[in-house]
């Protein structure tokens, strides 16, 4: 959960920083303000996440020499982040538009640039690093998307098709050159694909569970349906009982959040769109469990109406600002 929690959070604070530059807030006193602000709130938090991982004893132990390659992998991405950027669509879009709107105290339309009119969730972010310091805090902070995306293989991997095939994954997955190229870029290619994968890795979990699954029943119905290797690990000590406000929602926690980063993948790209309709195809999937065909199309209602709405923002603002929400494609219909 803190790899999705975090994950989710830079979104919700891509979101927050549109709204701070549509109101014309993009001031580097309301950047330290926030960012004082958050650090305060969760620093409880860390300090229990520091005193468990102290506590913490890795079930699966990675060899010596898998340490060691990702430290050295490791340490390379963050020697090409930390350099001045040379990255073209970083230079030319990416970094770009959100130095222009900071000059300008706001988000500004008719700039000439029409990659300026995408999808600007990593933008945001940029914009919020470029608040604090400069250009290459906004990197770091794509870096911090390839260091999310890697816990995220770590984790589904683990879960999904046990311990054994978790390390190999994460060596398979940071052997890509091109990962380490793009975490060392202000680019958003590292942010969609931990949205999209998240996006697939929670309807995986809300259809492995089952829709209709109460909090007391959960973790044996994930016993019969999660593979053998990994049964030990979903019998583990439950979490604290959910909030009594909060019970109605839990049979659809994991279907929520899928839907939230669908939305949040359609606000990186315009060619984004094929995680939603991947997922919907996987819910009518997991749907074909004996029980009324309302219900799931009750599911797919839920997850489209909750994706839509994070992704909306963008999209109103193109429509706003240049008449064609997905600009400068489709002008043949829009104008």
């Amino acid at each position: 959960l803190l790899v999705l929690g975090a994950g989710l959070g830079l979104g919700i604070m891509g979101l927050f920083w549109f709204g701070l530059g549509l109101l014309g807030r993009f001031q580097p006193a309301v950047a330290y303000g926030v960012t004082l602000a958050l650090t305060l709130l969760v620093a409880p938090q860390f300090w229990r996440l520091f005193r468990r991982w102290r506590r913490w004893q890795p079930a699966n132990p990675p060899p010596r020499w898998t340490v060691f390659y990702l430290a050295v992998m490791g340490l390379l991405t963050l020697l090409v982040a930390v350099l001045p950027p040379t990255d073209w669509d970083g230079l030319f879009y990416h970094l770009t538009g959100p130095k222009l709107y900071l000059h300008a105290g706001q988000i500004v339309g008719g700039l000439d640039v029409p990659h300026f009119n995408f999808p600007s969730l990593m933008e945001m972010l940029f914009a919020w690093g470029m608040l604090l310091r400069n250009d290459v805090t906004a990197k770091l902070l794509h870096t911090s998307f390839g260091l999310l995306l890697a816990g995220l293989v770590y984790i589904s991997t683990r879960r999904l098709l046990g311990q054994r095939a978790a390390w190999p994954a994460l060596i398979i997955l940071v052997s890509m050159p091109m990962l380490a190229t793009l975490a060392g870029w202000a680019y958003n290619d590292l942010a969609l694909a931990f949205y999209q994968f998240g996006s697939l890795y929670t309807i995986i979990r809300w259809g492995l569970v089952g829709p209709d699954t109460s909090p007391a029943d959960a973790r044996s119905a994930a016993s019969d349906a999660l593979p053998e290797a990994i049964v030990a690990d979903e019998q583990a000590p439950a979490p604290d009982p959910e909030p009594a406000r909060f019970a109605r929602l839990y049979p659809y926690r994991w279907l929520l959040l899928s839907a939230v980063f669908s939305g949040l993948a359609m606000g990186l790209k315009y060619t984004s769109f094929v995680t939603p309709l991947l997922i919907v195809l996987l819910i009518l999937w997991f749907g074909r469990r004996p029980g009324p065909a309302a219900r799931r199309l009750k599911d797919v209602v839920i997850f489209v109406a909750v994706a839509g709405l994070v992704a909306l923002p963008w999209y109103a603002k193109n429509w706003a600002y240049t008449g064609n929400p997905v600009y400068p494609f489709l002008s043949g219909l829009f104008g």
